[in-house]
């Protein structure tokens, strides 16, 4: 199983773990590539730690490395999420789309078979924004940042063009955020929607759900994974991965 995604992958984090071993039967094997506003183009900043682009981490040597066959016996379970988060960045719409089908890409290329979803952008919340309440969201969440409202209603929805496009190109299956997950801030999911969210959001590979989960088995509840490579203060930071193992679910993130 692999999530691709930003701030909401990050804060719903328990959510995300408790969702997977609600529908899905165990053992699980996660890979991650997310963090507070984390970038598919380029490498990203949030406070004094910096992570590299999604397209440029990791994680992808990591999947062509793996030998294990029971990766290629099954069909692994993929979500893309937060694909608008690099709009902020002032990336051009076409270059996130680029970004995206680059990932779509290489997971095609390490396993044909990935079934894999894409939460496409919230446009009913952004484009439901006052000017006060964009302002509002703009400081808090991207401090510094420069765009206007009308360039981030016009950008998002050529986004959202762009990623049907990409869908149309692979036999992808887009979802479209529930307009009630989302409150004053407009992008992230409220922690009272999170588990019914992400629920949704997985309901859409076939297989969730469609095996008992092992009832014997007890939940675990991995903390936040730290990625393979990161820089914290400008110095470089190495993790092992896997982050977490037990015989239920391994988390590496990268």
């Amino acid at each position: 199983m692999i999530l691709l995604g930003a701030s909401n992958l990050t804060i719903g984090w328990k959510s995300v773990v408790r969702m997977l071993q609600r529908g899905l039967s165990r053992p699980i094997r996660l890979y991650v590539a997310l963090g507070m506003g984390r970038s598919y183009v380029n490498g990203s900043q949030f406070l004094a730690r910096r992570l590299p682009g999604i397209r440029q981490c990791g994680l992808w040597d990591a999947l062509t490395a793996e030998n294990d066959p029971c990766c290629h016996a099954v069909r692994p379970l993929v979500l893309l999420t937060d694909v608008g988060n690099d709009l902020v960045y002032r990336h051009p719409p076409e270059t996130i789309a680029e970004s995206l089908e680059f990932c779509i890409g290489r997971l095609r290329q390490w396993n044909p078979a990935a079934r894999i979803v894409i939460s496409t952008l919230p446009l009913n919340s952004v484009h439901s924004l006052s000017p006060l309440r964009f302002w509002l969201a703009r400081s808090v969440l991207f401090p510094g940042a420069q765009l206007s409202l009308s360039q981030v209603l016009e950008e998002s929805v050529r986004l959202d063009q762009l990623i049907h496009r990409v869908a149309d190109r692979h036999p992808i299956r887009l979802v479209r955020p529930q307009d009630e997950w989302y409150g004053l801030d407009p992008i992230h999911i409220r922690r009272r929607c999170r588990d019914d969210a992400f629920r949704y959001l997985f309901q859409h590979w076939e297989e969730y759900g469609s095996v008992e989960p092992d009832s014997e088995a007890a939940p675990v509840s991995p903390s936040l994974p730290s990625a393979a490579e990161r820089q914290v203060f400008g110095r470089r930071r190495l993790t092992g991965q896997p982050h977490f193992q037990s015989p239920e679910m391994t988390v590496s993130a990268y």
